[in-house]
């Protein structure tokens, strides 16, 4: 009689809806989000919802592209600040297909979101890949985005609207701009062949990033500072630095650089700038 209760105890351990890690992070995968339960209140199916404070993980690859309208699916809603999203190397994947280089067209185009947090503030997003979902990889309130690549998206690949920061991270052949934010700080990252701006920081800090074969501006900072970064092959300005400072960048193209206050020691189309 023991060992059946000792299996009992165990397939229930198994099959509870928020698995819980022995550090105490919930466990997420595609299995838990058709069972419900990952926090209170959370229903089953897509979006999960992350309704409480605390460390949530991937354990598996996180899929809406079989959900009835995927590209109007998102895959993870935050409800709540003070959450830690770990991807744990994993992937946020839906539909949408975007062509062009840069990107001229993405289908289909809808209202989902990797992960959404945009009203919610002091979220940790980390470590993984959100692709194809009909409007943005991440659209996040104030967040701190880390080593995450963000690709072929509908509209934007990572965008934070109440400050943070974009740091070791990547996005590439999104339907409009790259990485974007109000009072961000952007570093270490790069933005590649996006159908609008690489980078686009108003107001915000860019700094030691790259920015390639965008569809307008590679690196856009209003009233901030733009250093020790790249851009070229844009199809717009290089850097375009609104009220903002400047040093230490390489930028090429025609009208490498525009507006700002240089700050010594750029260089534009392989010379120093006037």
């Amino acid at each position: 009689m023991r060992r059946i209760e000792l299996f009992l105890l165990a397939i229930c351990c198994v099959t509870t809806p928020a698995a819980l890690a022995v550090d105490g992070v919930i466990e997420i995968n595609q299995a838990s989000v058709f069972i419900g339960g990952v926090s209170p209140g959370d229903t089953p199916g897509f979006p999960v919802s992350l309704t409480a404070a605390g460390s949530y993980r991937l354990t598996g690859n996180l899929d809406v592209s079989a959900e009835a309208s995927p590209e109007n699916t998102t895959a993870i809603e935050i409800l709540a600040s003070f959450v830690t999203l770990d991807l744990n190397g994993f992937s946020l994947i839906g539909n949408t297909v975007c062509s062009g280089s840069p990107v001229t067209s993405c289908a289909p185009l809808g209202s989902g979101d990797g992960i959404d947090s945009r009203d919610h503030n002091f979220i940790r997003i980390g470590n993984g890949i959100v692709r194809g979902f009909g409007d943005a990889g991440i659209d996040a309130g104030n967040a701190t985005i880390d080593r995450i690549q963000a690709f072929s998206n509908g509209r934007r690949g990572i965008a934070l609207h109440n400050g943070g920061l974009v740091s070791q991270s990547a996005a590439g052949g999104n339907g409009t701009r790259g990485i974007m934010g109000s009072g961000i700080l952007v570093e270490a990252s790069r933005a590649l062949e996006n159908g609008a701006a690489g980078i686009h920081a108003n107001p915000g800090e860019v700094r030691g990033c790259e920015a390639v074969h965008n569809g307008a501006s590679g690196i856009t900072a209003i009233d901030g500072l733009i250093t020790g970064s790249i851009s070229r092959g844009n199809v717009g300005t290089a850097i375009v630095a609104t009220r903002s400072g400047y040093t230490l960048n390489n930028a090429s193209g025609a009208g490498p650089i525009s507006g700002g206050t240089s700050l010594g020691r750029n260089i534009c189309n392989t010379a120093l700038c006037p």
